[in-house]
């Protein structure tokens, strides 16, 4: 099955427009506390502590530096987050992180939370005219009809295209905002691979589209601060590859052809 990771990368200019519905919102990391600035003076990072996996976006529109605050308080550079960008960091619960403009100043500071419990193990599927919606119960059901309501829209007028994902019992299935992407079961077999550019399907993907599949971070359905896609909407990106993954052949390909030669121009 073709996927297609989300990212900021581009696609051939279907049918839809590309935008989100959220708000922006100032880099906030998933899985953190958020502390302010001034509180930094004298914190310092624990010893030890359980092992948590934290999120980093940039939702600013310029590039800022992350720091860790090592065990004497001393900042140790991971680096610059371009505007857009996210990553993925292996960290401890308490352990105390900040991003600083180019001349050093305090953008954002986060301590590092306790990992999230268990997930549920039973599961909500919703069917909704051919297609089926899944998530483990976790998930908000604000989260399954907000792409329930995504996906009725970008198929209105498009019944050629449900009729091929009915007969490929097509379905959309939410990544819960504590969760993995590989901890569907539909994608554990891309644990521990990385994306065409890069990025670890495990903690830097939140949602791919295949002709048959589709998958979304619940964080991006709700609009919450704590996302690494503030201003993209997930559910429209991907559910547009598998849209494009359900045209007839020959209006696919000549999609590929017109995005092929404005990129030429």
């Amino acid at each position: 099955m073709t996927m297609h990771s989300t990212g900021l990368s581009s696609i051939p200019p279907l049918l839809f427009l590309l935008f989100s519905f959220c708000p922006l919102n100032a880099s906030a990391a998933a899985n953190t506390s958020a502390m302010n600035c001034g509180a930094l003076s004298g914190r310092k990072s624990p010893g030890g502590g359980p092992a948590v996996t934290i999120l980093v976006p940039n939702a600013s529109r310029k590039t800022v530096h992350l720091f860790w605050l090592d065990s004497k308080g001393e900042k140790k550079s991971y680096g610059t987050l371009t505007p857009g960008a996210a990553r993925s960091i292996s960290s401890y619960a308490g352990h105390v992180w900040m991003t600083a403009d180019h001349a050093g100043r305090c953008v954002s500071a986060f301590v590092v939370t306790n990992p999230p419990p268990e997930l549920d193990a039973s599961w909500k599927i919703v069917e909704d005219d051919g297609i089926q919606f899944k998530a483990y119960g976790v998930v908000s059901d604000e989260a399954i009809n907000r792409a329930r309501v995504i996906v009725n829209q970008m198929l209105i007028n498009l019944p050629e295209v449900r009729s091929r994902m009915k007969a490929r019992q097509f379905k959309v299935e939410i990544i819960g905002k504590a969760q993995l992407l590989t901890e569907l079961p539909d994608y554990a077999g891309l644990r521990g691979k990385k994306t065409r550019d890069g990025r670890d399907y495990d903690t830097g993907t939140r949602g791919l589209g295949g002709p048959g599949l589709c998958s979304v971070g619940e964080e991006n359905l709700l609009c919450l601060a704590k996302q690494p896609y503030p201003t993209e909407d997930i559910m429209v990106h991907e559910f547009s590859h598998s849209i494009k993954s359900n045209l007839d052949p020959g209006l696919a390909q000549a999609i590929d052809e017109a995005y092929r030669y404005k990129n030429l121009r």
